[in-house]
This record gives structure tokens, sequence and C-alpha cells, in this order.
């Protein structure tokens, strides 16, 4: 898998860059402040080698840091897309039981950590797409939050049975954390809730209005999400064999410069060392992904060496 573009959305100072092309060498040119940093940290955390927690704390956009928590929302941060090369296009036709694979892919994450996989036969196919997609992740997004505000709003005291209340509101969250879990795909017994919802008592005027008017908005995401057709690439396999092979990311800053010479003995002793200075422990981490790269152990090159 290859990076061709991506694209960072809603990520601290970033409302949405635009996709952003990669080559074999990019360059990233601005004065300080101006943002190159938190263009960088959403790619090192879509897939990092090491480190790289989300933390809403830090990453969510300040101006909508309250809304995003108040809401429960989880907005994609990162958009990518990887070229693929003619064999793995054939394992995942394999697996997915069809001709060929097209040739790019589109993954995207959340700040839930979740991940989509979208296939696309060309980068053009993606702009012209993304309409669809982003129409398909608002009603997703939409879908989520109106089952979280029919939960708040709806108190077992209200209603002389607070065993059945009880009940929807348990299936209310169960439908949530079951769109969490499989995206854009709700259980089929949403309808039935929706319906079950509009068949409680009318205890206020204004209570049963928001309800209704609720259930209908639910109903039309529904509607949306239902209408949409399911490839055989979009099968949990498929989404499996391709997350596997997405290219780990490093942010550099983690690291530090190394010697044009290494001393492997000392750094033996230094790997051994939990005092080291800051400079020195990030050498350290340098050397310590090159020889988990080469897959050789430094114990291994002093025996060679020898």
């Amino acid at each position: 898998m290859k990076l061709c573009q991506f694209r960072v959305t809603c990520f601290r100072s970033v409302e949405d860059s635009g996709w952003i092309d990669v080559n074999q060498l990019s360059c990233l040119i601005g004065a300080n402040e101006a943002g190159k940093t938190n263009l960088l940290i959403p790619l090192w955390k879509f897939n990092p080698a090491s480190g790289g927690t989300i933390d809403p704390m830090l990453d969510y956009p300040r101006k909508q840091f309250s809304a995003l928590m108040e809401k429960k929302l989880q907005p994609t941060f990162i958009r990518t897309v990887f070229s693929l090369n003619k064999n793995l296009r054939a394992d995942l036709a394999a697996t997915a039981g069809i001709d060929m694979c097209p040739e790019f892919v589109m993954i995207s994450r959340d700040f839930a950590g979740h991940y989509q996989v979208e296939f696309h036969h060309s980068i053009d196919a993606i702009e012209k797409n993304h309409g669809a997609a982003h129409e398909s992740n608002a009603a997703f997004s939409q879908l989520k939050g109106i089952l979280l505000r029919c939960y708040d709003i709806l108190h077992p005291e209200d209603y002389g049975q607070p065993r059945h209340i009880q009940k929807i509101k348990h299936d209310l969250i169960a439908h949530v954390d079951h769109l969490e879990n499989n995206g854009p795909a709700p259980d089929s017994n949403l309808t039935a809730l929706l319906e079950t919802l509009l068949q409680l008592p009318q205890v206020s005027l204004n209570k049963t209005s928001q309800l209704s008017a609720l259930c209908g908005y639910a109903n039309d995401g529904l509607s949306l999400l239902q209408t949409t057709v399911h490839h055989p690439l979009e099968s949990d396999a498929v989404k499996a064999m391709v997350l596997n092979r997405i290219p780990q990311f490093v942010y550099y800053s983690n690291y530090g410069n190394i010697d044009s010479e290494v001393y492997l003995p000392q750094v033996l002793k230094n790997f051994e060392r939990n005092n080291l200075g800051i400079k020195e422990s990030a050498r350290l981490r340098t050397l310590q992904r090159m020889f988990e790269y080469l897959e050789l152990a430094p114990q291994e090159l002093m025996y060679l060496g020898r």
C-alpha cells in the first residue's frame, strides 16, 4: 500500500485541509505556528508506530470542543487514500469473491478510533463520490445523536411504567453501541424501537412533540442508510485484511538524530539503563525502531561482527 493523499478535518486548528497529495518525497513549508504540525500529527495518529493516543482534550478543535463533548460526537479527523499493488488487490478480490479489486482505497479514522474503508477505481472517483459518502456519514452521526437525545428526555417516572421505559432506554443505548461498533449499518430492530417510542402515552405536549420529531428524523436517517448498496468488499474479512496492511507512521519529534558512527557495546549498555537524559533516550528510541525494522536484535549484530 502506498499513500497518495490525505485530508485532515476537525483536528485542533484545522477545520478542513483539503486533499494533500503525497509523493515519494513531500515537504510542508510554512511560517511558525502556521499549522504544519497539526497536519502531520493526525497522519501519525491514523496508525502510529508507537504512542499516538487520540486525546479529545488535546485534539478536538477549541472552537467546537464544548459542542462535540455535549453531543458526544466523534467526528472523522483523518482521511487517507492508498494505492494497492496487484498482489494485494488479487488477495482482496479472492476474499470478497469478486474478479478484481479497485486500485484505490480510502481509509478514515474518527476520534473514537474506528476505521471506515471505501474502495474506488480512481482518485477522481473519490471526489465525485465524496458528496454521497458525506451525506451517508452525516446521517450516521445524526442518527446516533438522535438516539442519545431520546434517551436523555425519557424519564421512567413520567410514564407510570418504569420497567418498560428502562427497557426502552437500555435498547436505545444498545443501538448506539451497535452503530459505534458496526459503522453505518443499523440493527434491523431499530425501526420497531422507534415505533415503540411513538406509541408511548402522551405525558406532555412538549415531550410528545419532541419524541415525535426525533423519531421522524431518525426514520429519515435510517431510510438513507438502508438504501446504501452493500458490496462484497464491505465484508469484515476484507476490512481486516486492509487494516492489517496499513503502513505505520512515525512522528519524529519522539525520536532523536543518531551519530554517523554507533558504538554498539555502549548501545547495549544504554538499553539496560533507566537514567538516560532526554536526548540520549530519544537517540535510543531511534536505534530501537531501526533494529525492529531490520528484525535484528543488537546482540545479534554484535555476534555477527565478531
